[in-house]
């Protein structure tokens, strides 16, 4: 998985990784994406089950994540 911190502020949180800053007002994309940043590699299954797990749209999440952290496949 990419390199991104998250910094939770009051209202919203900012996602930063090597593609720039992201404002996230969601804490379902907040829990997803420390799940995922417990994995050094995740299978494209085992995101689609983080996804799921906190209530996502898949592919309003993926998009996101996409530009946000750039995923390899």
């Amino acid at each position: 998985m990419p390199n991104y911190e998250i910094l939770n502020f009051e209202a919203e949180s900012l996602l930063i990784s090597d593609v720039g800053v992201s404002k996230i007002h969601s804490q379902s994309l907040i829990r997803a994406l420390r799940q995922l940043k417990l994995s050094k590699l995740m299978k494209k299954v085992e995101l689609d089950e983080v996804l799921a797990e906190n209530g996502l749209n898949h592919n309003d999440a993926f998009a996101f994540l996409e530009r946000a952290i750039p995923l390899r496949s």
